[in-house]
């Protein structure tokens, strides 16, 4: 995997094993379709800190980002049985205000 912003801090598999989210230290959230290439599909630029922890929902197209800014994204990310459809992402819900952030630290798994 060519990960093009900075350290790998978590990753998650989906259910189906042929996708792969990774969250960097760079405060970005890539996507990795294993099928497609090596290189990110898509960068998701949501957060302003360092994402600590990535994770796909085990029965649900759910995925979750959670950052040293103190806020969680939720996204829907439901990832298709055929090759020729790409995954489909859309943000939902930003979870903030919930969580304090202490020693430069925000929101951690």
């Amino acid at each position: 995997l060519v990960s093009g912003s900075g350290a790998i801090t978590s990753m998650a598999l989906h259910p189906l094993g042929d996708n792969l989210i990774v969250g960097t230290t760079a405060s970005r959230v890539e996507w990795f379709d294993l099928d497609l290439s090596g290189k990110a599909y898509k960068v998701i630029r949501n957060h302003a800190n360092t994402v600590q922890d990535v994770d796909f929902h085990t029965r649900y197209p759910l995925l979750a980002s959670a950052s040293d800014d103190g806020q969680v994204h939720i996204f829907h990310g439901m990832v298709y049985n055929d090759f020729e459809t790409n995954p489909l992402i859309v943000p939902v819900k930003i979870l903030k205000g919930a969580h304090e952030i202490t020693g430069h630290l925000g929101v951690q798994a």
